[in-house]
């Protein structure tokens, strides 16, 4: 290949859709292995994003404290600007789009991690392969812990960009500048996370009735 062409940017969507991708490949798969395959893959991209500036801390203006959440939001990409070869967000706000596509890769991931908690050959299998199992960053009570606290700063931080006046989702780019791609973005937004309420099922997100009163006023 072509050495002189430099990287320098990484979105966060892409590493946000492979790992949506696996996880849907590990709900369709049957045979052990390759479920550890898939499952696999999905650890280690939310491993590698969880351990880098993707996500980025909010002040919880308005937080009540009874939800025990640090509200989060994935930017939009790294970027690297030294010459070291740290990759730093770029500090650019993320379309409803990134956040929602991670928070329903969440919701799969943790189905994900109490099936194979349950399954004693699927279990065994990824004991003895895979050194992230079991790693604080993949117990199903931190899974849902980040993505409440994504979900919570899109739908009910104050302030908030992305709502508007009236409790409705807008983009950054609401002002007659969204392109076809980001006018769609909101219903993608809209979809990952009903999707994330599907897979964690009832009783266990700590804002499942906000998530739902958000639903129900879009």
């Amino acid at each position: 290949g072509n050495t002189s062409i430099r990287f320098i940017y990484k979105n966060a969507i892409t590493s946000s859709l492979f790992m949506m991708a696996s996880l849907e490949l590990f709900f369709l798969e049957d045979d052990p292995t390759n479920k550890y395959r898939y499952l696999s893959w999905a650890t280690r991209v939310w491993k590698w994003m969880s351990n880098s500036d993707l996500l980025v801390n909010r002040p919880p203006v308005h937080l009540p404290t009874e939800y025990n959440l640090t509200l989060l939001e994935v930017c939009d990409g790294l970027e690297l600007k030294d010459s070291n070869g740290e990759c730093n967000c770029n500090q650019q706000e993320g379309f409803t789009y990134n956040q929602g596509v991670l928070i329903g890769a969440l919701g799969l991931l943790h189905k994900a991690i109490v099936e194979s908690q349950s399954d004693a050959i699927l279990t065994h299998h990824t004991r003895n392969h895979d050194q992230n199992f079991g790693c604080d960053l993949l117990t199903p009570q931190s899974l849902i812990k980040t993505a409440d606290s994504l979900a919570y700063n899109v739908i009910h931080r104050l302030p908030n960009n992305w709502l508007s006046s009236d409790g409705v989702l807008v983009e950054p780019c609401i002002n007659g500048t969204c392109d076809q791609d980001q006018q769609q973005f909101k219903g993608l937004f809209v979809r990952y996370l009903k999707l994330y309420v599907d897979s964690v099922g009832t009783g266990i997100s700590s804002i499942e009735e906000l998530i739902h009163d958000f639903l129900t006023h879009q």
